[in-house]
């Protein structure tokens, strides 16, 4: 994604893009707006925080997409955030989820929120065919990561059949290496 294009974009004026160059981020889903922010240096964090490590300390941007770019009920079915570089994009959906049922769900959900915004994306074409895409479900935290088994070769086929022009990969982590 081109980070001048996305910025022009109506939905995204209003700060809802952000620009960042730090070596670790943690975004986070705030409780009362419910829209996703980087934490700020010393602020709280938390187990379910979503955490880019940038190590060579590239610039990166933070489009926080569910409440910013898409405030009303209609729209509510979207990622939370996508995390871009020149190289990739990220599209992040974060669960809190404590229990194996409840991770079950959340995932389920987020990956229908996540097609709904790549979609989006492609059709404001503010993404382009042949990007590289990561689809990350942060259905964990730091101390339990979520298992891969299976299932990741299978969203991973799912995902590549609905996006054919897309290098779509998928994870679910709490983390992810720029």
């Amino acid at each position: 994604m081109d980070a001048e294009q996305v910025s022009q974009h109506p939905r995204v004026a209003g700060g809802c893009l952000s620009t960042h160059q730090v070596r670790t981020a943690l975004i986070y889903d705030h409780p009362e707006e419910g829209r996703c922010y980087i934490r700020r240096r010393g602020e709280e964090t938390s187990p379910y925080d979503f955490t880019i490590q940038n190590s060579s300390g590239r610039i990166f941007h933070l489009v926080a997409v569910d409440k910013c770019m898409f405030t009303d009920e209609a729209d509510s079915s979207r990622c939370d955030c996508v995390v871009f570089t020149q190289a990739i994009s990220l599209f992040i959906d974060l669960k809190g989820n404590r229990s194996v049922s409840g991770r079950q769900k959340g995932r389920k959900k987020a990956i229908g929120q996540i097609c709904a915004s790549i979609a989006w994306f492609l059709a404001e074409n503010l993404l382009s065919d042949q990007e590289e895409v990561e689809v990350i479900v942060a259905n964990g935290t730091r101390k339990r990561h979520p298992s891969f088994n299976d299932n990741i070769i299978d969203k991973t086929t799912e995902l590549q059949n609905l996006f054919p022009n897309l290098n779509i990969r998928y994870g679910e982590l709490p983390f992810r290496k720029l």
